[in-house]
């Protein structure tokens, strides 16, 4: 899954050239083969009024389909502003303890959201940082390098990192003058963030739903 093709299209007018020169590992893989996803436990925790819900019913069977879910069903852990990095430290610490528990290797699914611009075409999501402020550079040294930091820190653990929605803009919102004019910020900054996650236990995808 490592995106070796796709940073490569990216790297148009030698934007890679600017981004950190990190060591990573060649190939596609499977990165989920032999490791557990990772469930994690404050999405699981959102569930708690659906239990309750249930359980003053006598409602059993649905009570342990609910159980079942917060214990068993993975899901990627949302980081789309600056101030989210901490749930990166917070998944990787319940991510040790559920491989003490189990004694299964974890795979953490991470989302990575939070281009300049993001969401050109819609709003609806548009983010925090923006053309007026600075937002590619604050992109890149506020949230994409402590984001790598910390995943390259966790040698004991692996992760799958997301980026979603901005390739799809890319390709079909090109008659919108705000994507027009955020493309080339979007090219440089996930081609920046590619390079700077790309490491033996980080697994980059980005989501290409058009």
């Amino acid at each position: 899954m490592r995106p070796s093709s796709l940073l490569a299209a990216l790297a148009t007018g030698g934007l890679v050239s600017a981004a950190p020169s990190i060591k990573h590992a060649g190939g596609d893989v499977n990165p989920f083969l032999g490791k557990a996803q990772f469930v994690n436990p404050k999405w699981a925790a959102k569930l708690d009024q659906t239990l309750k819900s249930f359980l003053p019913k006598g409602d059993i069977a649905n009570s342990l389909k609910v159980l079942k879910i917060q214990q068993t069903m993975a899901s990627f852990v949302w980081v789309s502003r600056i101030a989210d990095l901490s749930n990166i430290d917070d998944a990787i610490a319940a991510a040790r303890k559920a491989e003490r528990k189990t004694g299964r290797k974890q795979i953490v699914g991470l989302v990575l959201y939070n281009l300049r611009d993001r969401d050109c075409s819609g709003g609806e999501s548009a983010g925090e940082l923006h053309s007026d402020d600075n937002g590619l550079e604050r992109y890149k040294t506020e949230f994409i390098k402590p984001y790598a930091e910390k995943v390259a820190a966790a040698k004991d653990l692996s992760f799958a990192v997301l980026e979603p929605d901005s390739l799809a803009n890319l390709v079909t919102n090109m008659a919108i003058e705000l994507c027009t004019k955020a493309a080339p910020t979007y090219r440089e900054g996930i081609a920046y963030a590619i390079a700077s996650l790309r490491y033996d236990l980080v697994h980059t995808r980005l989501e290409q739903r058009l």
